[in-house]
């Protein structure tokens, strides 16, 4: 099912040719169908895919996104590639890439998140880098945080990510001493 709306007044329902793959409308009611590009104020996504969703306010459940971009974005039960809003709340949804000011994620996991303010619970992270960091359980692979409030458990937290750059740079630095030394001797 396919519902756009032009402007709030109309409520005459658009319907879209079969072979279009680029919607743009004011609002749409997206319910088991795929996209390429998605364009409104308000989206709300059922059982459906698209590569490139762009929105003021997005709510997508069980719906499957590639690229999606919006002031507020709520993510239940869904799957996306890159996700990059002012807010976002995830439940129950991987995604592969978060940037955004604030957000919430409830036991889903992400690949990398660059926030402002998260707070994660029953959830795992790659890579997470805030300014403030608090909730539940969860664990991060690496936590690049001023402020965590919570239990995170992470493999490298940020004086450890800290000293293993530093090791690995020493490290590379001392590799390619060698390299050129041995090349001058010949």
């Amino acid at each position: 099912m396919l519902d756009a709306r032009q402007s709030e007044n109309d409520d005459n329902d658009a319907k879209m040719p079969e072979n279009e793959q680029s919607l743009n409308a004011e609002s749409v009611n997206l319910s088991q169908v795929t996209l390429d590009q998605v364009n409104a104020e308000l989206v709300r996504m059922v059982n459906s895919t698209a590569s490139e969703v762009h929105s003021t306010e997005s709510d997508v459940r069980q719906s499957l996104i590639y690229h999606l971009e919006g002031e507020t974005i709520d993510f239940r039960n869904s799957a996306g590639g890159i996700a990059q809003a002012s807010t976002l709340s995830s439940v129950q949804s991987p995604i592969g890439l978060v940037q955004c000011q604030d957000v919430t994620i409830e036991g889903g996991s992400t690949g990398m998140v660059s926030t402002g303010t998260a707070s994660i619970n029953n959830s795992r992270t790659g890579i997470l880098i805030g300014r403030q960091v608090s909730g539940g359980p969860h664990s991060s692979v690496i936590l690049l945080a001023n402020q965590v409030d919570g239990t995170v458990q992470t493999t490298l937290d940020t004086p450890r990510a800290l000293l293993a750059g530093l090791t690995a740079g020493v490290a590379a630095g001392l590799v390619l001493l060698v390299g050129r030394w041995m090349r001058g001797k010949r």
